[in-house]
């Protein structure tokens, strides 16, 4: 028998051309994928998006330019005396003005650690010439914190403190570090 006629008992060819076992095979895929999707189930494929804004405050503080202060540390008026067992400090300021949106602005002055520390809060200063040796301070900033009318100027001073235990052995020479000192907002 002829598979093409019409009538074929295995495989009838309806008028279109196409046989049943064809039409049966791509129901059959149509309802495969419509339960594939009624499922939820797809070949789709997600990400995430991260979003974020940084809003900066209404005002500002700013040092006064040109300003780079200096804490010169003694216990006698020139320099330290390791025969001596006060506690060596020094002085120095530095100016800023809070402007912006706000009449009044809250200021925070932090510091940094220096440039030699041991560790966190523990400052030193190095020696000019024998870099091995230091000495170690601390430092204090008054005031940190406050709130002022715009506009206003604010003087902070900073004092450094060496204890007589930590300079009577101290190798004689210059000792010295660098602070960062910043005044937010």
């Amino acid at each position: 028998m002829d598979p093409t006629r019409e009538g074929f008992a295995l495989s009838p060819v309806r008028r279109d051309g196409l046989s049943m076992t064809r039409v049966l095979a791509r129901a059959s895929l149509v309802a495969c994928a419509w339960l594939l999707g009624a499922a939820g189930l797809s070949w789709a494929d997600t990400s995430t998006l991260a979003v974020s804004a940084v809003v900066v405050s209404k005002n500002n503080c700013k040092f006064a330019t040109g300003t780079s202060p200096v804490a010169m540390v003694t216990n006698n008026g020139t320099g330290i005396d390791p025969s001596l067992t006060a506690i060596a400090t020094g002085n120095s300021t530095a100016t800023f003005t809070c402007n912006g949106a706000s009449s009044a602005a809250t200021f925070t002055v932090t510091t940094n650690d220096g440039a030699h520390a041991s560790g966190p809060g523990l400052r030193r200063m190095q020696h000019a010439t024998l870099a091995t040796n230091f000495l170690p301070y601390a430092l204090a900033v008054s005031p940190s914190s406050a709130t002022v009318s715009k506009g206003t100027p604010v003087t902070v001073t900073m004092t450094a403190s060496v204890l007589s235990i930590d300079y009577q052995d101290a190798v004689a020479g210059t000792y010295s570090d660098t602070v960062t000192v910043t005044v937010s907002p």
